[in-house]
């Protein structure tokens, strides 16, 4: 500034002096433009806080529905699965029904016989007969068929050995 609160302005060679009004309405206010400068950059960093927050928040969302996919597929494993074990449970339960309807049937057949050999000894008081027939009735009384079931079940639900059937 010159003397007496005025601009000097050089323009190539010459040095002008204008006036301090004059300089006032040739440029603005540097103040007003730190101002809005300021408003303007805290402006575009909210603007740059939001967009970012929308992005975690569109990066949570897929996230989100990638694990309900994930979830969705493992529910679908789980009814896949349930419906083969309960069908292999149902087949289980029905060799096992016919094992023991076998077995007990065959057992029952069995004492039977023995007892109705042991009523005609008994009518024609025939001890050797007799002895024979309750020695039978005693030996399939005291065998458990269920143990042999237990050794039948073990070796099916082993799978690990192959399953040897002994006839």
């Amino acid at each position: 500034m010159g003397l007496f609160g005025k601009k000097e302005k050089k323009t190539g060679d010459e040095s002008a002096v204008v006036p301090a009004r004059q300089t006032e309405d040739i440029l603005p206010d540097t103040q007003q433009y730190d101002d809005r400068s300021i408003q303007d950059t805290a402006l575009l960093q909210s603007g740059i806080g939001l967009i970012g927050q929308g992005l975690d928040l569109a990066n949570n969302i897929v996230n989100i529905y990638q694990r309900s996919l994930e979830i969705d597929r493992d529910i679908q494993m789980i009814h896949a699965t349930k419906d083969v074990e309960l069908k292999k449970l149902a087949a289980q339960y029905e060799l096992c029904k016919e094992v023991i309807q076998g077995t007990f049937g065959q057992r029952e057949k069995g004492l039977q016989a023995h007892y109705q050999v042991l009523e005609r000894a008994l009518e024609s008081n025939d001890r050797e007969m007799i002895v024979a027939s309750l020695k039978g009735i005693s030996s399939i009384v005291v065998t458990n068929p269920l143990e042999s079931f237990s050794n039948f079940i073990e070796a099916w639900n082993n799978k690990d050995k192959p399953l040897e059937l002994d006839f």
